[in-house]
């Protein structure tokens, strides 16, 4: 009998190759890897370990991926208008966006956690802050180095954006839960010097490459973005575009290169096409922070503007097996996240469900796309550590941080 750190066992499990979940499954964990997907009953049989949690009424899921963000920048902006413009003028510009970038990074943290995020793609000013923060907590953190052209809080020119981005990198580069990649702006070009280095650097160090429109483009003007990066040998299979338009010559890229694309949106005849939504992934353009920063609720919006004609339980499958998957790619080489399989990182979620017989044949029948229902996820485990254990936290203390939110916003 085998020894291992953790067995959970649940009602249902979500098992990547399987299109319906499977009852009475248990996963096996050792250190930070599944080990091994069984019947409970056999579970028991093989393995022995001195930790067993028992989800009787729960069903188990891979956790969430959130492949593109600037959660954080709304946070931040939210948190400004909140106060008077005198009390704002009257602070020092660079410490205040610190201070406050530290609270931000430990709310965001607080939000992932309970929509079932266990991996978060992050672009700000002050990347530093967040890599520590997310650290501490446990969340694994995409970290954009981001390259502005223009002065801002943290940079003041892409030269200075470089010099710090480089430093960050060195400094926090054997962060076990912590990877990183340049991000480049449609809206603040580099020079060609400027990406001459950065490729020089990302080629070497194998940094991904991460392109964000935020203006629109024609086609002619997009090609002329992507080009100088073709000619650098910038694109290829770890290179994401966010929110570019689903041109043909987007689709050129994904079937020369392997490039990643993450979407706002997304039209039913693309999602419903396995050649062309291989590489496609979601995020939330603009987070309701009122609400939990769910990426089910995403695809919930998402489905009911375009008035798809698919099933919820279509699109919810397409969103855990392939979707969340193809996130993966985003955030991590070695693209072992996204989904529940054996030797895959130990990233799940379980979502209690009283009603459980009804996912037999449609495991969405749970109100994961009722808006009205606060979130239904109960435990988190993050590299096999459990994060969130029966709707707390176990990593930070929030009541401490929604005190220091409060403080900033009284006036002064």
């Amino acid at each position: 009998m085998t020894k291992v750190d953790q067995i959970i066992s649940s009602k249902w499990v979500l098992i990547s190759s399987k299109d319906e979940p499977q009852k009475n499954q248990s996963v096996v964990i050792i250190g930070n890897k599944i080990h091994d997907i069984l019947d409970s009953d056999e579970a028991l049989k093989n393995y022995k370990t001195d930790r067993h949690i028992k989800l009787e009424s729960h069903i188990l899921l891979p956790g969430l991926i959130n492949p593109y963000s600037q959660l954080s920048e709304q946070f931040i902006n939210e948190i400004f208008s909140n106060q008077s413009l005198t009390d704002t003028l009257n602070r020092k510009e660079l410490s205040s966006h610190e201070h406050y970038t530290n609270i931000v990074a430990r709310l965001t943290t607080v939000k992932l956690i309970k929509s079932g995020t266990t991996s978060h793609t992050n672009v700000s000013p002050y990347p530093d802050i967040f890599i520590e923060i997310f650290n501490k907590v446990g969340i694994k953190l995409f970290s954009g180095l981001p390259m502005f052209s223009r002065k801002n809080n943290w940079s003041n020119s892409d030269e200075d954006s470089f010099k710090k981005n480089l430093a960050i990198y060195d400094k926090y580069k054997l962060y076990p839960n912590t990877k990183m990649f340049f991000c480049l702006f449609e809206s603040q070009p580099v020079s060609q010097t400027m990406l001459s280095k950065i490729a020089n650097v990302a080629n070497e160090l194998e940094l991904p490459i991460v392109l964000v429109n935020d203006q629109t483009r024609s086609l002619e003007k997009m090609k002329q973005i992507f080009e100088p990066l073709i000619d650098l040998n910038l694109i290829n299979k770890n290179f994401t575009c966010v929110d570019f338009p689903l041109h043909t010559y987007i689709f050129e890229l994904i079937e020369k290169y392997g490039i990643n694309v993450v979407l706002s949106d997304v039209q039913e005849a693309i999602l419903a096409n396995q050649d062309k939504r291989n590489n496609l992934s979601l995020f939330i353009k603009k987070f309701k922070t009122n609400l939990d920063m769910s990426l089910i609720r995403n695809i919930e919006h998402i489905y009911f503007k375009n008035e798809y004609k698919m099933s919820v339980s279509e699109i919810s499958n397409l969103f855990f097996k392939l979707i969340n998957k193809n996130a993966a790619k985003v955030v991590s080489l070695e693209n072992s996240s996204g989904s529940l399989e054996a030797n895959n990182n130990a990233d799940l979620i379980s979502i209690n469900i009283t009603k459980s017989d009804v996912i037999k044949s449609d495991i969405m029948r749970l109100h994961f796309f009722d808006s009205n229902h606060d979130s239904m996820i109960d435990n988190v485990w993050i590299a096999g550590k459990h994060i969130y254990k029966n709707r707390k936290l176990v990593t930070i203390n929030e009541h401490i941080l929604y005190d220091e939110i409060e403080l900033l916003s009284r006036p002064r």
